[in-house]
């Protein structure tokens, strides 16, 4: 395995077959921001050429993503990893003439909605989070800035608010990052962070504001009680086997009713046919268009699957007492022939055993971008711990379709 450490970025080169080497690059190994989370992240896998000599940019590109890590989903919202607070607004206010002092106080717009200020982006933008119209801390009630020209007033100060987006607002409170390669077999990569709960740090954000104000923009995850304690070890193996190990723990009474540990998004075909994706165990999930799909017998990615985010429950399962427990994608050339394939999924170890797996409300996870998401465990949980894993292989001519995995000793064999 050869590994090529460059600023935010690692990647790991195994050999695939003759004539390429498996690449796959992780970022966010150093970075942090006070606006965005930096999760570790996995962001591209390829085929390089055992000549070509530029490992970040392989010739041939499986898939590249974005926001491969996945989020908590929390009283309804989805948080933490690349996604934010689902709720901060960064709105374009002209010359606003605000300097840093003014952080941590609130606006009242003409339509009488009240919002916090939290960072100063620019002369130009204002990044803002509305009131919580909760009942309490752990109620992620927001309001949203009314659409259209506004005149806002801060401290007397009127602002006029021509545009606005959405933005992002930092959901995580980092703990520690590490990276350890000093072994032969393989290398791992450490990543440990808090989930914060964003009202009551704004609420800690406003308390602690000096007497003449904040002199910077300042990080609200410094701020905050913790929601959900995330400790995430990634293991990279000499065959390029990545494993994704995972102990997480809710520390506040919210609902915390879907754990996902690994997913899968629709991938480049580099082959020329079709690309199928196999839900082993899992049997008629309806579409948007009311079609039932078989995702046991292949869905074809070309096609177009459901709207938003679509919770498929047990009842879809081939065998009700049997929870899916991977996803595996299938590459084919113009003649019908299987020329790679991908597989995630998770190991029957810790909360993965299939008895506990087993007692999930949900079972997978369809969202419209074509990712994929087994649920490792749902429900209202209080602790997760648990072993996914990701693997390019190459599928044998004329057998079905099968591939090994080998964490601490152990094989486990599947097929589809």
């Amino acid at each position: 395995m050869i590994i090529s450490h460059e600023r935010d970025y690692v990647m790991f080169r195994t050999e695939y077959d003759e004539e390429h080497d498996l690449i796959q690059i992780f970022k966010g190994l150093h970075s942090d921001s006070i606006y965005f989370n930096t999760p570790t992240d996995s962001i591209l896998a390829g085929l390089m050429k055992k000549d070509e000599k530029d490992p970040f940019r392989p010739s041939k590109i499986i898939s590249f993503m974005t926001d491969e890590a996945s989020p908590c989903h929390i009283n309804g919202r989805w948080i933490g990893a690349d996604h934010s607070h689902p709720f901060g607004i960064e709105i374009t206010a002209k010359n606003h003439g605000l300097d840093f002092s003014y952080l941590a106080t609130d606006f009242v717009d003409d339509s009488g909605i009240t919002y916090t200020l939290l960072h100063i982006l620019d002369k130009n933008t204002l990044l803002v989070l509305s009131e919580n119209l909760g009942t309490g801390d752990l109620d992620y009630s927001y309001n949203k800035i009314a659409k259209g020209n506004l005149v806002s007033k801060l401290d007397g100060k009127v602002v006029g608010i021509s545009s606005q987006t959405i933005g992002k607002i930092k959901s995580i409170r980092r703990k520690y990052k590490g990276i350890d390669f000093s072994r032969e077999d393989y290398a791992e990569l450490y990543d440990e962070y808090d989930v914060i709960n964003l009202p009551s740090a704004v609420r800690q954000f406003k308390e602690s504001r000096p007497e003449t104000g904040y002199t910077e923009n300042v990080d609200i995850a410094t701020f905050g009680e913790v929601m959900i304690s995330m400790k995430l070890t990634y293991r990279i193996t000499a065959d390029g086997t990545v494993f994704i190990m995972f102990d997480n723990e809710k520390k506040m009474p919210i609902k915390w009713d879907c754990y996902l540990g690994t997913m899968s998004q629709v991938q480049n075909n580099l082959y020329g046919g079709k690309t199928l994706r196999f839900v082993p165990g899992l049997g008629g999930v309806k579409d948007k268009d009311g079609n039932v799909r078989v995702l046991n017998d292949g869905f074809d990615l070309r096609a177009d699957f459901g709207a938003k985010f679509t919770f498929v429950n047990k009842e879809s399962r081939l065998d009700k007492d049997v929870p899916p427990d991977r996803v595996v994608d299938v590459f084919y050339d113009e003649e019908g022939n299987a020329k790679m394939a991908f597989a995630c999924g998770y190991l029957p170890l810790y909360d993965g055993d299939p008895a506990i797996r087993n007692e999930n409300d949900q079972c997978i996870v369809l969202p419209y971008s074509k990712k994929i998401y087994p649920v490792f465990r749902s429900g209202d949980l209080n602790r997760v711990k648990g072993i996914a894993y990701k693997k390019h292989f190459i599928p044998e001519e004329g057998k079905k379709i099968g591939y090994e995995i080998v964490f601490d000793g152990k094989t486990y064999k599947y097929t589809i």
